[in-house]
């Protein structure tokens, strides 16, 4: 990554990641009935974090509230990367972190350690709690 800029962009120029659901679950029910309120009320105060070609790595979930709600606009972080791997990467550390490193299902924690394991050879400390298994709780935006 070299630089960063923010712009508004239309939500219908964004697209989602392509992998993103392979790692992370959508909100449902109540909590996003409570995120969509909190949109509703608030508006989109944290950017999303998008590539130079529009493809979302953080805030797929606000994206959907927009498109919910019909938000026409919505503030973005555009990053450069150097490959894809820099893009899988950041995609997975930023989710993560905002879900507090606690995910929801097993089997999507096990994709994310093969994925942080062949871009950087690392195995991410990923913490699961038997509440967060069993619930789906996975938090993040």
């Amino acid at each position: 990554m070299d630089s960063e800029q923010i712009v508004e962009l239309s939500v219908s120029e964004l697209k989602p990641h392509p992998k993103n659901t392979d790692f992370f679950a959508d909100m449902t029910g109540e909590k996003w009935e409570d995120f969509l309120q909190s949109v509703r009320e608030a508006g989109i105060r944290v950017p999303l974090i998008i590539t130079p070609e529009n493809v979302i790595l953080s805030g797929h979930q606000r994206y959907h509230a927009c498109i919910a709600l019909g938000i026409d606009k919505v503030p973005c972080i555009i990053r450069n990367y150097d490959n894809e791997d820099e893009i899988i990467y950041d995609l997975i550390q930023i989710n993560v972190q905002q879900r507090n490193v606690t995910l929801p299902i097993c089997a999507r924690t096990g994709r994310i350690v093969r994925e942080m394991e062949r871009i950087k050879g690392i195995k991410p400390h990923v913490t699961l709690t038997s509440r967060a298994v069993m619930s789906g709780d996975g938090g993040g935006d």
